[in-house]
């Protein structure tokens, strides 16, 4: 579900949601 929260975030957002999510992704890991 992360990969398919990232990958809309990345359509309205762009690379900057990328960079958030991935952040995100470290810390909720």
């Amino acid at each position: 579900m992360s990969v398919v929260i990232s990958d809309a975030w990345r359509q309205r957002f762009g690379g900057t949601a990328r960079l958030y999510g991935e952040k995100a992704l470290q810390l909720f890991a």
